[in-house]
């Protein structure tokens, strides 16, 4: 090879402007494929330089190309958010002269599909435009293809920030499934008394957001028949307290909060009391941890919350390194630390010293390291003592031993005893380690799909609650290495088929603290509540509201037979057998958009916070203008 140039392909130019080339690729018969500026997607033969065929179904540019596994597909987009779908097909002719089509994946099988694509050339098959879907509103920036049994699946991404996938062999039959854009978990972290009123802590880019949360205001009735209102209009149920610039060059990979109380007096006075927060960022440059004191103002209206002081608390220097996770106990007195060096730091919080000047940088805290865990070492070694069973992973070695030592969860037990460990593996597994003999106590069998959530049990702090990635969770008792009574008898293909199908994934817990036999499973679009005291439904009850509409409207596309299906199917959901009338559980509720946190608080409430998808798409530039039907 020379690395000389063998053939000039050039898009047209269009008064005196030339064409850009914004995508290519190249299939195994040498076929060249083009996305340029013009909205066109041009074929080429790669053996003689020639352009074979254009099609034009975009209005603007052609930004990301993909093939299909057997290349016999071909999907593009661009920025007017249109996803074409172009096929392959043979010219045939009969015997009467009369030329006709056939696709090349009807007559291509597994058996003659390697010797088909050695002797095909480009010139022997004919590209035609088949279908369109429209399942973004901004420019898609991106397009992939993953291998599977079914043919294939197509993922697309853009700058609406959201991620759609569709069926590649039933494209043109199904809508796509698309994720919101927010992060699976670690984003919010909530904190919060009994009378609704506390702390939410927001993990940004290069800063971290703390908002005070004021609970709810007093309701009076103005005259009858009047409608209930507040005391005063100007209530505001959250406040931005606290915004911290956080100077790194890289994002913020972590960050959690506790609540710290101090009291004062002695031990039969204890009313004075000082209230703080811990507050714990790690990015690539290191973690950092502060301390925030916090004192309650009466407005007249409600009671706020302000931040008096911030002050950064000096960490060893074993503790002061990039962190992938961070967990902290209730009462702030514990730090869980997951490195990216692949260890896990156990430190220890004593009290703050008390500082002669508040404007001090650095205030010192009796902060040491209890222990430091081989998290890596451990993985590791239980991949080596597989043997046999792992024998396939000796390819990607280095991929799935990364995948496995990469910490994705961690949670301490209320008691202080437990530290669960959960890796980013396909086949999700969780290390729980002995926090009274600092040790590993159980390795867990692995899980059918990724985890996406574990919790311990408040008042059972033995208990590990596992969410996996197909909508089913796992109870276990970590002291005694096995599954707890409720998961042997209730096996997760035995959970309700509504909720296994659901098309987003389950992304955390919430405990309810009135009902300790319950909890509350929560993803992006909707939430369920799980008593295990009670019988499995096999058609659970499904809530629903209007949001299907503001869906619709939101995203700007016709979504009305959509609406129509997923209604129909609400409706036969809903449908309850004669043998049990009022069972509630496993109820599933659809009435929110983008929930990043769920707190349960006595008194059976519930405080959600939600990232609303107007609010998103308020801050994306404008669209390309094209013309709608109807407008």
């Amino acid at each position: 090879m020379t690395g000389r140039s063998i053939f000039r392909m050039t898009g047209d130019t269009l008064r005196g402007t030339r064409t850009r080339i914004w995508s290519i690729i190249v299939l195994k018969d040498s076929t060249v494929i083009s996305g340029d500026s013009r909205g066109h997607v041009q074929f080429w033969d790669g053996e003689v330089g020639v352009l074979m065929a254009t099609i034009q179904q975009h209005n603007a540019e052609v930004l990301a190309l993909v093939a299909s596994p057997d290349e016999s597909q071909v999907f593009a987009s661009g920025t007017d958010s249109r996803v074409t779908w172009l096929k392959k097909v043979n010219i045939i002719e009969d015997s009467m002269g009369t030329k006709g089509v056939e696709d090349v994946g009807d007559v291509t099988t597994e058996n003659n599909k390697d010797n088909v694509q050695s002797q095909a050339r480009p010139t022997d098959n004919q590209w035609v435009h088949t279908t369109s879907q429209r399942p973004h509103s901004h420019d898609v920036f991106s397009l992939a293809v993953i291998a599977d049994d079914d043919g294939g699946r197509l993922v697309s991404g853009g700058l609406d920030c959201k991620v759609s996938w569709y069926s590649i062999s039933a494209f043109g039959q199904t809508r796509p499934t698309w994720v919101l854009p927010v992060p699976a978990s670690g984003l919010v972290n909530t904190l919060l008394q009994p009378d609704c009123k506390g702390w939410s802590l927001v993990r940004q880019r290069h800063r971290l957001d703390l908002w005070s949360l004021n609970g709810k205001a007093d309701v009076v009735e103005q005259n009858p028949g009047q409608h209930e209102t507040s005391k005063s209009e100007d209530y505001n149920p959250c406040d931005l307290t606290l915004r911290m610039e956080i100077s790194a060059t890289h994002h913020l990979r972590c960050a959690a909060m506790t609540l710290r109380n101090t009291y004062s007096g002695d031990d039969n006075d204890k009313s004075i009391k000082r209230t703080s927060l811990l507050v714990a960022a790690s990015s690539e440059s290191g973690s950092r941890l502060y301390v925030l004191g916090a004192e309650t103002v009466s407005s007249g209206i409600s009671d706020k919350t302000s931040v008096t002081c911030i002050r950064r608390v000096k960490l060893p220097k074993l503790a002061d390194s990039c962190s992938n996770a961070i967990s902290m106990s209730n009462d702030g007195r514990l730090v869980a630390l997951a490195t990216s060096s692949g260890t896990v730091l156990l430190l220890d919080v004593g009290d703050s010293c008390t500082s002669e000047s508040e404007q001090e940088e650095e205030v010192s805290m009796s902060v040491t390291v209890r222990h430091v865990f081989p998290h890596r070492t451990n993985v590791l070694l239980v991949i080596a003592s597989a043997g046999e069973s792992e024998g396939k992973k000796k390819d990607v070695k280095g991929v799935i031993a990364g995948l496995e030592c990469a910490v994705r969860h961690m949670v301490l037990s209320s008691d202080g005893l437990w530290l669960a460990v959960s890796d980013a593996s396909v086949r999700g597994r969780v290390f729980v380690y002995d926090l009274d003999r600092l040790r590993l106590h159980w390795v867990m069998p692995r899980c059918a799909s990724p985890i996406t959530a574990i919790g311990f049990h408040p008042t059972s702090p033995s208990s590990l609650v596992q969410v996996l990635g197909n909508n089913t969770f796992l109870l276990h008792d970590v002291m005694l290495h096995s599954l707890c009574p409720w998961s042997e008898t209730v096996p997760p293909q035995s959970m309700p088929e509504a909720l296994r199908n659901h098309t987003g994934p389950l992304q955390g817990i919430c405990f309810v603290p009135d009902f300790p036999s319950s909890m509350i499973l929560y993803g992006q679009g909707f939430f369920v509540y799980v008593d295990i005291e009670l019988p499995v439904p096999s058609n659970p009850h499904i809530e629903t509201s209007g949001w299907y509409t503001k869906w619709q409207v939101a995203g700007g596309m016709d979504r009305g037979r959509l609406i129509k299906r997923k209604r129909e199917a609400d409706s036969k959901a809903c449908t309850k057998s004669d043998d049990e009338p009022h069972n509630h559980n496993f109820t599933m509720v659809h009435r929110y958009r983008g929930l990043v946190d769920f707190v349960s608080l006595t008194g059976r409430k519930l405080v959600m916070i939600e990232n609303p998808w107007l609010e998103v798409v308020a801050q994306l530039p404008d669209t390309l203008a094209r013309k709608r039907y109807g407008t």
